[in-house]
Order: structure tokens, then sequence, then C-alpha cells
């Protein structure tokens, strides 16, 4: 029989995030252990509210009669019993950790094969001027940066931080513009060089997408992808998509949602959410599939209780372990 076990945690910045979705200082979790035979998985996920006891109730009688015999079949049995929700994304992944460690395999031999070098690009959040490029002046070995811009008309940031990096620029709009404001931006994105553009318009405006195609922009979606049967209503206005496992409802459906985007001719980043190293480094498993990462989630967290995967100038190095490959640091998980 296998048990079940929650705890929910806090976790600090060490600098606030900001984006047009507003500031972030410190980020709450949910941790889900599962046991069987004496072997723990463990799974993270990022939570934006309480989780209700009936939540959590749902999920133990999911649990308490499954084996590890159907992986991927997992996520849809406890989508049966509990919405989709960060809770469930954590169990999935903690079923995933759990099956690695019994079979002494690392979670991503679950999804293809191919072991490449591994480069993220890195987030640089909406600030002031002199504090983006203080943050651009940090990383100019890294080969990917991506600026979040709000609905100002960000050329003068922009080109400032052309004049000292001369890497790719990816700019992520988390939905800031609207048709009257993306003619006056697009000018300045395609002076200064922009490969991508994340999310120019708020979430389902899919039909605005069709004003950007005369422009060399590649044009990523990230909002508007929440699974595979998401894929058909965007793969003729997008170029790439932001696959997160909250987003698509955890590891198998993330990697489902991959599988569907290649089909359709699109180029696909595993990204991930301002959380603990333990949520990113789960999402890096799916890393070998994509033609991108950004994995770089964790890296302002001041006090996270995991150690995971590591990043040297962009590249990413996972845990050569069995399971997802995070881990508790000792005496560091507080539970709420």
């Amino acid at each position: 029989m296998m048990a079940v076990e929650f705890r929910q945690f806090a976790v600090k910045l060490a600098v606030p995030f900001i984006s047009q979705k507003g500031r972030i200082d410190d980020i709450r979790h949910v941790m889900v252990e599962l046991t069987l035979d004496g072997i723990i998985g463990r799974g993270v996920s990022r939570i934006d509210a309480d989780i209700a006891s009936r939540d959590l109730d749902q999920i133990r009688e999911c649990v308490v009669a499954e084996t590890l015999d159907d992986p991927f079949g997992f996520a849809d049995r406890l989508e049966l019993r509990a919405a989709r929700s960060s809770l469930t994304v954590a169990c999935e992944v903690a079923y995933f950790d759990l099956l690695g460690k019994k079979i002494g395999k690392p979670t991503k031999h679950f999804f293809g094969s191919g072991e490449p070098v591994i480069n993220t690009a890195i987030t640089i959040g909406a600030a002031s001027e002199s504090e983006m490029l203080n943050a651009v002046s940090k990383v100019l070995d890294w080969p990917i940066i991506k600026p979040k811009v709000r609905k100002e008309d960000p050329a003068i940031l922009l080109d400032a931080i052309r004049n000292i990096y001369s890497g790719e620029i990816w700019v992520d709009a988390n939905g800031a513009f609207d048709l009257e404001t993306i003619h006056s931006v697009l000018p300045s994105l395609a002076r200064v060089g922009v490969k991508v553009l994340e999310q120019p318009f708020p979430r389902g405006k899919i039909d605005w997408l069709s004003v950007l195609r005369p422009w060399p922009i590649n044009i990523a979606l990230d909002e508007d992808v929440d699974g595979a049967s998401s894929i058909d209503k965007i793969s003729k206005s997008a170029d790439i998509i932001n696959i997160k496992l909250g987003s698509c409802g955890g590891l198998a459906k993330a990697y489902e949602t991959i599988q569907a985007a290649r089909r359709a001719g699109l180029k696909t980043i595993i990204g991930c959410r301002s959380e603990s190293v333990s949520g990113v480094t789960a999402a890096a498993a799916l890393a070998h599939a994509t033609d991108f990462a950004d994995l770089d989630g964790h890296l302002d967290i001041g006090d996270d209780p995991f150690d995971g995967i590591t990043i040297n100038r962009a590249v990413v190095h996972r845990p050569d372990v069995p399971g997802i490959g995070a881990s508790i640091k000792n005496g560091r998980l507080v539970e709420e």
C-alpha cells in the first residue's frame, strides 16, 4: 500500500521578482511524499493559494491503491478524483521520483534518450533600467537572456542592453501589449535583433498574433499553453511554446505536449516558474527532449531547502542519481 504525506512551506527571494503580473517577495510550495516498500518519492510544486483539506483527502483516496505499474496514466487517475492543480503536479512528480528510485534510474530515463549539453536562458526581472542593466552585466557570458518588459515602450532599455550584451535577447512580455501598443514596440525589437518575443498579448488573444508575422521575430507562447490539447489552436500562430509542468499537469502530460508540438512543427522550451530548485530539477528531466531550456527559476531564492540541479555559466548540471535528483538539505525544510 502506498502512503502519502503533505507539507507546505515558503521560501523568500533574495531579490523580489517583478514582471507584468506584479511583484513577488516569497513563494509558497507544497511537497508530496509517497512511500512504498520503504522508499520515499518527493515532488514539490509552487502554490498560489491555500490547499483545502478536501483536496488532500481526494489525493489520499487515489494514492492508497496505486502501484508503480502505469506511470504515464497516473496523472489522469489523479484528475479523475481531484482537479488539476499544483497538488496533483507535485504528487505526480513524487510518483516518478519514487519509481526512479525503485528501479535505480534517473527520472529522465522514462522520457526518451539523449544527453546533450543543456544551456538555459536567464530571466532578467522587470525593474528600473539601471537595476536591469546591472543584472545583465553579471551574465554577459550566458548565450540567452530574457528581460521581462512592461507595457511601456522598452526601446531605451533594449538599446542599453544591446550596448553591453552580444548574445541572444528574448523578450518576455507576459501579455503586456495590446494591438495598439505592439506597433510602437516592434521596430525597437527588430532594431536590437530580438530573436524571440514571448507571450506578447494576454492569454486567449491568439488571433492577434497575425499582426506580428511580417516581422523577423519568433513568437513564443507560454500562458496559452496548458497541455497537448492546446497545440492545435496555436500551431499556426506561434513558432515556439514554453512548456511548464504546472501548466500541463505534470511530467507525463508535459512530455505529451512536447511530442504534440513537434508533430505540429513547433519548437519547444522546457520552462519553470520562480520556485524551489526541487521543482526546477523535476522539469529538467525533460530538457533533453526540448529545443531550449529556461530553468533558472530557483536562482533568486535565498533560503531554498532543497539541493538539485546546478548551473554554471548557463550550463545545467543534473545530479546523476535515481529519481528526480532533488534532496532536502538537513534541517532546512520548515513546515508552515
